[in-house]
């Protein structure tokens, strides 16, 4: 039931209550005195009525309130975990591209060493690739 259906339904009910009361005062075969008695007794019911509506309401809220706000705490943990795993997985991925780039780099080293003339040429080739050119 949406908020706007609730407020219509509590005051087609509080409507009714008091068309209930009115109707029953004008029909009523009593004394000035005792329908006096009578609309004050309905009138307390109303108020005690209202008064237990409010707090079923107030609590109500409370516990929408708080689960939201569960909820938007969980989601604000979830995001931040997943953005933590995903800058871990992305700062490996750098080291693990250095640590790459430098080994070829001392390969490139080992191999100018090992004979000069090809070292010239080993850069023109792609990382990784084992044919010369």
């Amino acid at each position: 039931m949406s908020e706007s259906n609730g407020g219509r339904a509590l005051g087609a009910f509080f409507c009714g209550l008091g068309l209930g009361i009115v109707g029953s005062v004008l029909v009523a075969p009593k004394s000035g005195k005792e329908t006096r008695r009578l609309i004050a007794t309905k009138a307390q019911d109303v108020c005690l009525v209202a008064e237990d509506t409010a707090v079923l309401v107030t609590e109500a809220v409370q516990d929408i309130r708080s689960q939201v706000s569960g909820t938007v705490s969980d989601v604000r943990d979830q995001v931040r975990d997943t953005l933590k795993g995903a800058r871990t997985r992305l700062q490996d991925a750098v080291d693990a591209g250095r640590k790459a780039y430098r080994d070829e780099l001392d390969r490139i080293a080992v191999d100018a060493q090992r004979c000069p003339s090809t070292a010239v040429s080993d850069f023109s080739r792609p990382l990784g690739s084992t044919k010369r050119m």
